[in-house]
């Protein structure tokens, strides 16, 4: 741990102060002269406590000062300092020293000082610099003079220069109402050994501002740990942090006086004492830069009133850093000394303070003037007359020691000869080359050569210290046009074949000798380019070839752009090459055709087989055969798959190909499990209940008696014993099932004769027959006697059918019925409609209905109209026979004439069916 002991130095002021003097200081870096008030450091101790840094250098590592008591008061921020600390390590603090090696970011809430260039300073190599500084009423500098790095490096290209200037924020030291200034020299190194640096850079990067301390008042002119130029602002981002090149020859000027961290934008680029010369027609341009207090602000910035003639801005370009880009232009509108004054603000704090800053800018007339000679190009021998034509020009100096305004000069090689010429205080030249000619040289080029007929050729004179010229080309087919007198002609050769152009090259006011030059210009007719190749390719191939012929320069295909003499992979189509000889060109096409494509024709028979099976794969449609699997090659082949297979087959023509697929599909064979014989009752059905997989048809037999014959479970109702044969069917693939069903024998019986009884009246139910009855039940069982009995009676109330369920031992049931009508006896007659007198007992007579008849007339007629029976007792009934005998089946018709015992007359007809 480093350590700091703390200890008083009171320095003394030497008489004098700069006052008025200071403002004629026009560079912020001042020099250390110990004959002017300047003094090396005291530092008090070094890092670790462990010595005293020994006078009179004072060399050390970490090493501060005592407090060192100002004779003015410093404005940081709001309060007024009076005592400071000077710092090694490139800082100058209040409150207390800091031996601190690895700088931090600002704002810090754990420090309070002035730091140009906070970095691990170290002072201990012999060849390192020193701190100096100077002290008067109204101003401190404190200056490290090329100083090294930790840990004792330094060296030409290891030291940083660097200086910082506090006022009392009057003294014109620093200028325009600031009072800190930082100025820097040559700047080469940022990082101590121990802060992870090597070689001077890496690790903590070195910070350059100011902080109060308090978390809110700072400023941050940046953090710098590359060796370069490069800028990216007051908070950059790590690794790349910014170059510490930059900084070098630099000056900052700020103002800390006003609380709120309120700051203007600090400046670079331009200082107060600058002074910018021009003559007239110079121009001269300045990079300015306005750097916001905190990389959040917006700094904006231009020029002030009064207006200088010639001072313009031509870029400007607000934001956290404000580059203005001055232009200066020299003219006689502003010949003289002017002031330029310029001023940036922040426009997004409130409030915000202005950075103000000048220079002098001065604008001499200037030298003006034309040079002239009555030749620029001579033959050797020759004189010639140069002249310096000027209207301010005051003086002429020549190279050749001349002060006249005009020599005559007679140089025996090409010489180029100035003038300077002065005017007030501005200088300029002026120069002119004399071109020397021993005898006309050189020659001429024609392009391009060979050329194409019809097309122009240039040449191109390259003959020297000629200035006249005759051309003749060679072809007298062109007539006049044959010749030309221009320095530079263009020809158009209408014949192919050789031409020989000829210059004669001369010069009018000189004895150089003619010169004479020859070309031999070459026109050839277009290209015809001749192709080769292949001339058909199959359908979508790409195997096509093509041959150009040879003898030309390039060869150009289209489509494709392929720019070879052959080219390859092509499918059908036409294709076309351009050729250039020379500079002519020609094409000519080629069309690749397309080969007729096999058909392939495949097919299976069968195309769907059972295990086991074989089958056909027939193919057709061209010359050769492949299939696959199997890779067979006739067009016919057997093949037995296990499974379902798609066959491929490829079919060659020509040379070319096609294919086709065929499937053959393997169908599994049923399984079909047997049905349990199923026992049926007379009159009933059952389900035949046969199991199978894979079945996907069915066919059963006999189909009689079945719901369905092609369903897999059918219900079944024979009447006899029957077995039944199912064909279940997948494809092609079958098995055969069997399912029994055997009809038993059931219970036999036949109810009562239907009957009409009146009302209140009592009709017998009774079993006429019955075998191998068990059980005996009358349904609905309401009025009835017994219900379980086979012969009872019943009372119903109205018309009633009653059915009678007989069940056997199997448990069959056989189902008869009994109508039993309920005539209201008071209220009509009834005849029945049919009868039977066939002796088996039931429906023997035809009888009339009807309990309350006062009188009765009823005859019954055959179909010839012979009476065949007649009464006129109500209680008689027909038998059914005539004279004795018993009639045959047939209709009959029946006359009624009744008097019911309440008067109602009945009068009816109608039809008696006789049934044997």
């Amino acid at each position: 741990m480093r350590k700091i002991i703390p200890s008083l130095i009171l320095l003394t002021i030497l008489a004098g102060s700069i006052g008025a003097g200071a403002q004629n200081i026009c560079s912020c870096w001042q020099p250390a002269d110990t004959n002017a008030g300047w003094h090396v450091v005291p530092f008090a101790w070094d890092s670790d406590g462990n010595y005293a840094p020994s006078p009179p250098l004072y060399q050390n590592d970490d090493g501060s000062t005592g407090p060192i008591l100002l004779p003015f008061k410093f404005c940081f921020w709001g309060t007024m300092e009076d005592t400071v600390y000077i710092n090694n390590n490139g800082t100058v603090s209040f409150g207390q020293a800091y031996s601190t090696y690895s700088p931090l970011i600002f704002p810090s809430l754990n420090y309070s000082m002035v730091a140009p260039f906070w970095a691990d300073v170290d002072t201990r190599n012999p060849i390192s610099g020193v701190v100096y500084y100077k002290l008067t009423p109204t101003y401190l500098i404190v200056q490290w003079d090329t100083v090294g790095y930790f840990n004792m490096n330094a060296g030409p290209d290891s030291n940083d220069s660097f200086q910082l200037i506090i006022t009392n924020g009057t003294d014109p030291i620093v200028p325009d109402g600031n009072n800190v200034e930082f100025c820097y020299g040559k700047m080469q190194w940022t990082t101590g050994d121990a802060s992870g640096g090597m070689n001077g850079f890496g690790g903590n990067p070195a910070t350059a501002g100011i902080n109060k301390g308090d978390g809110v008042n700072f400023l941050q002119l940046g953090w710098f740990d590359s060796p370069n130029s490069n800028y990216f602002g007051q908070f950059p981002p790590g690794p790349n942090y910014n170059g510490v090149y930059w900084l070098s020859n630099k000056t900052f000027a700020f103002n800390v006086c006003t609380a709120n961290n309120a700051l203007p934008p600090f400046v670079s680029g331009i200082s107060p004492c600058d002074t910018v010369k021009l003559c007239a027609n110079d121009t001269a341009r300045l990079d300015i830069y306005f750097y916001s207090p905190d990389s959040n602000n917006l700094s904006n910035a231009g020029l002030l009133p009064p207006a200088v003639p010639g001072v313009s801005v031509l870029n400007n370009y607000p934001g956290a850093i404000d580059s203005i880009l001055i232009q200066i232009v020299g003219s006689p509108a502003n010949f003289g000394t002017h002031i330029v004054h310029l001023a940036g603000w922040v426009t997004n704090l409130n409030p915000s303070d202005t950075s103000f800053v000048n220079f002098v800018l001065e604008v001499d007339s200037g030298a003006s003037g034309h040079i002239a000679a009555s030749r620029d190009t001579i033959c050797k021998g020759a004189s010639v007359t140069i002249k310096m034509d000027s209207c301010n020009a005051t003086a002429y100096l020549w190279s050749n020691g001349a002060t006249t305004d005009s020599i005559v000069v007679s140089p025996l090689v090409t010489t180029t000869y100035s003038v300077q010429l002065t005017s007030g205080t501005c200088v300029s030249d002026r120069q002119k080359t004399i071109v020397v000619l021993n005898n006309i040289t050189g020659g001429f080029t024609s392009a391009p050569n060979p050329q194409c007929i019809g097309q122009p050729v240039n040449f191109t004179n390259n003959t020297v210290g000629a200035n006249r010229y005759h051309w003749n080309f060679g072809d007298t087919a062109s007539g006049p046009a044959d010749s030309s007198n221009l320095q530079n002609p263009v020809h158009i050769f209408n014949s192919p074949g050789t031409y020989t152009v000829v210059l004669i090259a001369t010069n009018t006011g000189g004895s150089c000798s003619p010169d004479t030059a020859k070309v031999i210009d070459t026109i050839i007719t277009k290209p015809q380019p001749i192709i080769t190749g292949t001339d058909s390719v199959c359908p979508l191939a790409k195997n096509g070839v093509l041959n150009a012929s040879n003898g030309f320069t390039s060869y150009k295909w289209a489509p494709g752009g392929e720019s070879s003499q052959n080219i390859t992979g092509l499918s059908a189509g036409t294709y076309t090459v351009t050729v250039t000889l020379a500079t002519c060109t020609g094409d000519t096409t080629f069309t690749i055709h397309t080969k007729p494509n096999p058909t392939p024709v495949a097919g299976a028979s069968p195309d769907t087989l059972c295990k086991g099976d074989s089958t056909v794969l027939a193919g057709g449609g061209g010359g050769t055969y492949l299939w696959n699997p199997g890779m067979q090659t006739s067009s016919s082949v057997t093949v037995k798959p296990a499974n379902t297979t798609t066959y491929t087959l490829t079919v060659t023509t020509n040379g070319c190909t096609d294919s086709t697929r065929i499937t053959v599909f393997m169908n599994k064979t049923p399984i079909v499990t047997n049905a349990q014989p199923a026992n049926l009752c007379p009159g009933g059905s059952v389900q035949l209940a046969v199991n199978s997989m894979y079945g996907a048809t069915y066919l059963w037999l006999p189909n009689t008696n079945l719901s369905s014959d092609t369903v897999s479970n059918p219900f079944a109702n024979p009447s006899v014993n029957t077995t039944y044969t199912v064909l279940v069917s997948n494809g092609p693939c079958k098995a055969i099932g069997y399912a029994t069903v055997n009809v038993l024998t059931g219970a036999a019986g036949i109810a009562g004769n239907d009957t009409t009884i009146g009302s209140k009246g009592t009709a017998r139910l009774f079993v006429k027959s019955a075998q191998g009855g068990q059980s005996y039940k009358w349904i609905p069982s309401g009025g009835v006697a017994c219900d379980t009995c086979p012969n009872t009676t019943a009372n119903p109330a109205a018309t009633q059918k009653y059915y009678l369920q007989i069940t056997d031992s199997n448990g069959c049931t056989l189902l008869d019925s009994v109508l039993v009508t309920v005539l209201d006896t008071c209220a009509t007659v009834f005849v029945p409609n049919a009868f039977s007198p066939n002796g088996n007992g039931h429906n023997e007579l035809e009888c009339l209905y009807g309990g309350c008849i006062q009188s009765l007339d009823f005859a019954i007629f055959d179909r010839w109209g012979n009476k065949v029976f007649e009464t006129n007792d109500p209680t008689k009934c027909w038998d059914g026979t005539y004279n004795g005998v018993l009639m045959n089946t047939g209709e009959f018709v029946y006359y009624l004439n009744a008097t019911l015992n309440n008067g109602k007359t009945i009068n009816q007809k109608g039809n008696i069916t006789l049934i044997r």
